[in-house]
């Protein structure tokens, strides 16, 4: 139950689908752990389905599992007598013939289809031959291809030169959970706690389930992420590994922006690369959901000289910041050094994700941002383009009261962008993690301050 919380949207996709009289092609793609194959079994608990999970074997080992799951589905021992196929086009041929007695639609389902394809290089295009003259017009067919190597997925499915593109009826991304979401998973602990938590594990499912709500958040580090055997410590590095080719350099890619560069320029630097190197590998990171490039919101985004990039998932910035580079002192035994670091940099770290969800909260504007200039930076910038409407927000997570001179550092900032007539309609956020002092409240009243504190925040 624990990995449905919130991917009603998906499931409500998927039972759509079912419903038309037609037959259905369903790609769900996304990176490893985010809870793909939760989803689909939710989606096909109750329906007539076929479910093959395909791995790391020869292709007779792949045909002779497909056959057994098929024939467990027709309660036919037939299919197994002397290996009966040799090829997948006799295999799906006889698998036609059944499916069209049938009076019902029923879920053909291949798991981790991209092993499938290592295995033979023309999967594809037996699928779509089959998809094309009998599966598509037959109504009677919900075929769903799931992978977790992103880039295979999309260019055995879903690019122009793919055997089967086009003929998805539907394409699922699954992503990993946004912080409301996250929330659901740990419904009994403090909103700081939470904050804590997610900043440290992101949100995909897989790595959720590792934590202990009723442990303090020192615990759960020193217990999933400190020992070389927990699946936290060594995840990051197979996920990577099956990604991508040459992890050297994508992992010093990583830990270069965990640590703090964001501009090419500086990243190339570090790594001893050009610019137009290193593009490539940011894209592919872009792909898997790991790094964003941003650019100040007052800007357009294919035109701006000003871009940076950020680690986008919360796990992997901690990883790459606090365990990546500790891995020699944790292989050691001398987990509480590693811990000493992390406990004095972790406001500052949890800092940069309260930010990120204050502006995932959206503040009712069309364009939630941030903006820096080459000095200045504001935390958050929302617009309303329409109305002429800019919201100015800075976010503070620390232990003490945030109070008048916050607010009119921001007010000075803010004359520093340029956006909107000279009617524009200003209005300013602060948010706190411990609050705010009374002055400040006061003013707040008064003017179009919005205050967000941990009380408060929904």
């Amino acid at each position: 139950f624990m990995q449905f919380i919130n991917r009603q949207d998906e499931l409500k996709f998927l039972e759509e689908q079912y419903k038309k009289n037609n037959s259905n092609f369903v790609v769900i793609y996304g990176r490893r752990r985010t809870g793909k194959t939760s989803l689909i079994r939710e989606f096909i608990n109750n329906k007539p389905n076929i479910y093959f999970l395909s791995d790391i074997q020869t292709e007779t080992e792949q045909l002779l599992d497909f056959q057994n799951t098929a024939a467990d589905f027709f309660d036919q021992d037939e299919l197994l007598k002397n290996k009966a196929f040799k090829t997948w086009d006799t295999f799906f041929r006889y698998l036609t013939d059944k499916i069209k007695k049938e009076d019902k639609k029923i879920v053909i389902v291949i798991d981790e289809y991209t092993y499938l394809h290592q295995s033979n290089k023309a999967i594809s295009s037996i699928l779509q031959k089959y998809w094309d003259k009998e599966w598509q017009n037959s109504g009677k067919i919900f075929l769903i291809l799931c992978g977790s190597l992103v880039g295979m997925m999309a260019k055995l499915t879903l690019y122009h030169s793919a055997p089967l593109y086009g003929r998805n009826t539907g394409q699922i991304k699954l992503r990993p959970f946004n912080f409301k979401q996250f929330c659901y998973f740990f419904p009994k602990i403090s909103l700081e706690k939470q904050i804590e938590f997610y900043s440290i594990l992101g949100g995909t499912p897989r790595y959720i389930l590792e934590f202990n709500g009723s442990k303090t958040v020192w615990q759960n580090i020193s217990e999933k992420f400190l020992h070389p055997e927990s699946i936290l410590y060594q995840d990051p590095i197979s996920v990577l590994s099956q990604e991508v080719a040459t992890t050297g350099t994508y992992f010093s890619l990583l830990k270069t922006i965990a640590f703090g560069e964001h501009k090419i320029s500086k990243i190339g630097a570090k790594l001893e690369m050009k610019a137009t190197q290193l593009n490539p590998y940011l894209e592919k990171l872009i792909d898997l959901d790991l790094i964003e490039k941003r650019v100040p919101i007052t800007e357009k985004p294919h035109k701006s000289k000003m871009g940076l990039y950020f680690l986008k998932d919360n796990f992997f910035k901690f990883w790459f910041k606090y365990i990546f580079t500790n891995r020699s002192f944790i292989e050691k035994g001398n987990q509480e050094t590693v811990l000493k670091q992390i406990k004095k940099e972790f406001s500052q770290f949890v800092s940069s994700v309260f930010e990120d969800i204050i502006r995932e909260s959206a503040l009712n504007f069309q364009q939630v941002g941030s903006w820096w200039s080459k000095n200045e930076e504001i935390d958050i910038i929302g617009l309303n383009p329409e109305k002429d409407e800019i919201l100015f927000g800075e976010v503070k997570w620390q232990n003490r009261l945030v109070g008048l001179k916050e607010l009119q550092e921001l007010q000075r900032k803010s004359r520093l962008v340029q956006w909107g007539g000279k009617t524009r309609k200003e209005s300013f956020l602060l948010a706190s993690k411990s609050g705010f002092e009374k002055s400040l409240r006061q003013i707040a009243e008064k003017e179009k301050v919005i205050l967000i504190d941990l009380k408060n925040f929904n």
